[in-house]
């Protein structure tokens, strides 16, 4: 018989890794005894922000974390303790349309509401809204399951050992007063109602329930039309039965799944039609030995996938299922093993899923191996595909957005509200979701909505364009609570897309490293210094010169012009010509605009300016005779770093920690050699930082400066006023971040570790900094990433000293803003000390060169031995192209010229208002070649055998056709007969047309 092919079936079942996990958990107990959550619940519930369980080992307790912070739970996670006054808890859901709302349930028949309120960098705060009372019909039995209504905001239903369902309508809880069931549904002989769950439209109710006799109950309620009540015996063995509706995909969404054990133990599982619960479609036996305990069933009703977790066992099943007679289970995968047994287990929402690596469904299952040693492990499915650059729409159907298909109300009064609104995963696509006075959420397309003002501009006209600019912060704050990888860009990050081109097939960026004789080297270089903060550079280079510091004692630094090339002798110290500057040099930069001048941050407080004679330094002797331009005084300590403004020619900004636990940040004019002064005509000096100081930049228009700090917290200040404009949190880490701008877009990327030592970029948009708009972890390493932007092409260069690899990605300021690409490891693994990156005019654009950058590093000649000499050499990094004889117009776009500045002069920068001029651009385009935007398109050739069936083959046939083949010629190989090969195979006999276009390779 023949099956359609599967979407899902080569999905990749991948337990998460400890990074990945929440770990260091109390847990409570889960016996069943009485004690602790009951056997029917899930025992942990997610929403698309946060992760609420049972924690304690009484089980009163309760712990909220955030979804997308995992790591030692203690360090993220609020607890609840005592949260039902001292009784045990039963059960914990959110509501599918507030996802910081949370219910609990208690052994002592109480339903309470909870509001999670996120706090930031801290772990969030939960208050209580109200108290539900008589859910358990004053019987003081447990209520053991709370379940959301799935298209109606407000609807909640509650079973239990009462033999009841109770209806709540919470969307109005204010805290104000105590709230009663609007209908309680009874269970005709039932003694304890195990598990409920809504169908797809929301308008009836499955549940499990045992009674006096043998076995369990299923029972089918339209909960609004009396006497709408059908039951039937499920599963005649002891224990606890589980029930599930199957969304649209069984049975024309009458389709239910119970899970339960048989006459003889064994765990099984039946699928039934809701229109006659006569008998079971199907009935399987999953194991003879029973499990230790109940099965909880969970549905993803977009894919069609069914986890089957076993409570106290190691393994998940999973399925996938298609309304076929006597074909449901489609396909079954191999089951996924836990190290640990698992002891409760929920799915994420739809929303949170990481669609940009393939992730269709997400688990998540609570292992421990005791009481106090629990944790969250996510199980991540993940459908494999060539690429995962693209949003892949076939894989990822629209789902069920946070927008309710009706009030509470309506539902009561008898309106159908299965209408909910569906929403795209696709990142680029997303609706954005922003709250309304009555509290729903109302779906908005982000490319019809007003456009607010861009935060490229929103430093340009002072503090008062900042706010305007927030105005928009509710909106976009909604959207990155709902879902952060998900996140939906503003209509400012729209127009910014417009402005940054984005060139196609990056991800094949390759290195190399350089051996031409043409390309300067330096090798056999004695005396480099190694041993430096995580923060400086250790290389810098301009146009003319590079410049390095070295172990010698003064605060010496070599300068070795970037023409020359050859070895130099280590053994005749007096060789290696530097600049003395009289201190331990912990930072430097070259001027963008003047390539001759270097500025040294030194230990005694001091910058030092120095500008290097035309052609380089001369002899050793005389270069110490060589004296500073300007020494700039004014910082109290030393000076941490050093960094050029490359629109505002002379402009420098220095941070220090001042040594009074006051850090701060001075600008400085090195053109005249002193400070720029604020409004008030003194010095510029930017405070308000609780520590040390590790990273400054400033924004592309020179407007705006960007600081991290020690204290976890990124700000943006203006830089001609030192107003703090905004701030929020940054990395959970104390080792050392960077931070740069996204060119002119208002987006910042910032780089640095969480607690683990996990390296982590996170991208920022500047005008509300509450929460990163993307987050991207790449490995765990204490060395701190040194970042290189180009900013033509968004593509992004991280290496670390030490390191013998390079991280290549690609940062966007469109969702998903951050892509991965590959990464580059350095042929003969010499661990890097520095590197520099020429400017873009530099790049051999006819090679298809779009970065070059000098290494500094010591060469490795044995496994156990770094050579003493350091070397400088230098990688090339080009895009593979079909069409290499035109020039690329996309990769090489007009550049920045580095050179011009925007503005001549600080007086110029200080006195101007309004938005920042454009810059200085330069063309890259060689004389005389084509530019490929304009070149004559490729005429493809056609294949010599074309099927115009074929060609208009859905893709079902397609993989129809592709199978039949495949058997067709294993009967030709097992029978050694060519005849019986299918038509494809032998044209492919006769001629082979392996024909590859132009945009499958640009793409």
């Amino acid at each position: 018989m023949w099956r359609q092919a599967s979407k899902y079936r080569h999905a990749v079942p991948t337990p998460g890794k400890p990074e990945a996990s929440f770990t260091d958990l109390t847990l409570s107990d889960l016996s069943g005894s009485g004690v602790g959550i009951s056997e029917a619940s899930h025992g942990i519930a997610a929403s698309t922000a946060w992760i609420a369980l049972p924690v304690g080992s009484r089980g009163d307790s309760f712990g909220v974390l955030p979804l997308d912070r995992p790591g030692r739970a203690a360090d993220v996670m609020v607890t609840l303790p005592s949260a039902h006054g001292g009784q045990a808890l039963t059960d914990l859901a959110f509501s599918p349309f507030d996802s910081n709302e949370l219910c609990t349930s208690a052994a002592d028949g109480t339903v309470r509401l909870w509001r999670v309120t996120d706090n930031g960098p801290d772990a969030p705060s939960v208050g209580l809204v109200t108290e539900l009372l008589g859910a358990c019909g004053g019987s003081g039995k447990p209520v053991e399951v709370v379940r959301y209504n799935p298209t109606a905001k407000g609807i909640l239903a509650a079973a239990g050992g009462f033999g009841s369902v109770a209806i709540f309508d919470v969307s109005t809880a204010d805290g104000a007063g105590v709230f009663a069931p609007s209908m309680r549904l009874a269970h005709k002989d039932a003694t304890s109602v195990n598990a409920l769950s809504w169908d797809y439209a929301g308008s009836r109710l499955a549940t499990t329930s045992t009674g006096t006799g043998t076995g369990g109950q299923l029972n089918v309620i339209d909960p609004r039309t009396a006497g709408s009540f059908e039951s039937t015996n499920c599963h005649m063995g002891p224990g606890k039965q589980m029930v599930e509706w199957l969304g649209t995909h069984i049975a024309g969404g009458h389709g239910l799944l119970t899970t339960g054990r048989g006459r003889q133990r064994e765990s099984e599982i039946a699928l039934w039609d809701a229109r006659s619960l006569g008998g079971p479609l199907t009935r399987q036996v999953l194991d003879s030995s029973g499990g230790r305990g109940a099965v909880l069933p969970l549905f993803d009703p977009d894919t069609g996938m069914l986890l089957l977790a076993g409570k106290g066992d190691q393994m998940t099943r999973w399925y996938e299922l298609v309304d076929r007679q006597n074909d449901w289970f489609s396909w079954a995968g191999a089951p996924s093993l836990a190290q640990e047994p698992q002891r409760s287990a929920t799915l994420v929402p739809k929303a949170a899923m990481n669609v940009m690596t393939g992730e269709v469904v997400r688990m998540l299952r609570v292992t421990s191996k005791g009481m106090s040693h629990g944790a969250i492990v996510p199980l991540s499915f993940t459908v494999p595909r060539k690429s995962y650059a693209d949003f892949h729409e076939d894989i990822f159907p629209e789902t069920r957005g946070q927008t309710p298909g009706g009030s509470a109300a309506q539902w009561l009064a008898g309106a159908d509200t299965s209408a909910v609104p569906l929403v795209s995963l696709d990142p680029a696509r997303r609706a954005q979701a922003a709250p309304t006075s009555d509290g729903t959420v109302a779906a908005a397309d982000a490319a019809e909505a007003t456009a607010p003002t861009s935060p490229a501009s929103a430093g340009a006209a002072g503090p008062a364009a900042v706010s305007t600019s927030q105005e928009v912060a509710p909106a976009q704050e909604e959207a990155e609570e709902e879902a952060e990888a998900c996140y939906s860009p503003t209509a400012a990050a729209a127009a910014a897309a417009v402005r940054f081109s984005r060139p196609a097939g990056l991800r094949f960026t390759a290195g190399r490293v350089m051996t031409e004789a043409s390309v300067a080297t330096y090798t056999h270089m004695r005396d480099v210094a190694i041993r430096l903060t995580g923060e400086t550079d250790a290389l810098f280079s301009s146009e003319d010169f590079l410049a390095f510091p070295l172990s010698r004692p003064g605060g010496q630094v070599a300068v070795l012009p970037t023409q020359a090339n050859g070895a130099i002798n280590g053994r005749q110290a007096e060789v290696l010509s530097s600049l003395l500057n009289k201190a331990d040099v912990l930072d430097m930069a070259f001027d963008p605009a003047s390539p001759s001048t270097l500025v040294c941050a030194c230990e005694d407080a001091t910058i030092r300016v120095w500008h290097i004679p035309t052609g380089g330094l001369p002899s050793p002797a005389e270069a110490e005779k060589i004296e500073p331009a300007f020494i700039l005084r004014g910082h109290h300590h030393r000076v941490s770093l050093v960094r050029f403004s490359d629109s505002v020619r002379g402009l420098l900004a220095s941070a220090s920690p001042e040594g009074d636990g006051s850090p701060s940040v001075r600008l400085w004019d090195v053109v005249t050699g002193t400070p720029v002064t604020g409004p008030n005509g003194k010095p510029l000096i930017i405070t308000g930082f609780k520590d040390a100081i590790f990273d400054v930049a400033f924004s592309s228009d020179g407007l705006r400066l960007a600081v991290t700090s020690r204290d976890k917290v990124l700000r943006v200040f203006d830089a001609r006023t030192g107003a703090l404009l905004n701030e929020g949190p940054l990395f959970d880490g104390v080792r050392g971040s960077r931070v740069f701008w996204l060119r002119d877009t208002g987006y910042l990327v910032a780089i640095g570790s969480d607690r683990a030592s996990n390296r982590q970029l996170r991208v920022y948009d500047s005008a509300n900094l509450s929460k990163h708009v993307a987050s991207q972890t790449l490995d765990c390493s204490p060395s701190v990433l040194v970042p290189h932007l180009d900013q033509d092409t968004g593509c992004l260069f991280l290496a670390s000293r030490g390191d013998a690899a390079i991280h290549i990605l690609e940062v966007l300021p469109t969702a998903p803003f951050v892509q991965y690409h590959s990464r580059f490891d350095v042929p003969d693994a010499a661990p890097l000390n520095g590197f520099s990156f020429h400017r873009k005019a530099a790049c051999r654009v006819r090679d298809l060169e779009i970065a070059r950058c000098y290494r500094l590093a010591r060469p490795v000649t044995s496994l156990a031995q770094t050579h003493q000499f350091a070397v400088i050499d230098q990688l090339s990094f080009t895009v593979p192209r079909s069409r290499p004889e035109f020039f690329q117009d996309d990769l090489f776009p007009a550049t920045r010229d580095r050179s011009k500045p925007i503005w001549s002069s600080i007086g110029a920068w200080l006195a101007h208002r309004g938005p920042a001029p454009a810059p200085a651009v330069v063309d890259l385009c060689p004389a005389g070649m084509v530019r490929l935007s304009v070149a004559p398109p490729v005429v493809q050739a056609k294949p010599k055998y074309f099927s115009r069936a074929v060609a208009q083959e859905s893709e079902t046939e397609r993989s129809g056709r592709v199978l039949n083949d495949m058997f067709a010629n294993i009967r030709a190989a097992l029978e050694d007969d060519p005849t019986k090969l299918s038509a494809a195979s032998q044209g492919a006999r006769q001629e082979d047309t392996n024909v590859v276009s132009d945009s499958e390779w640009d793409d």
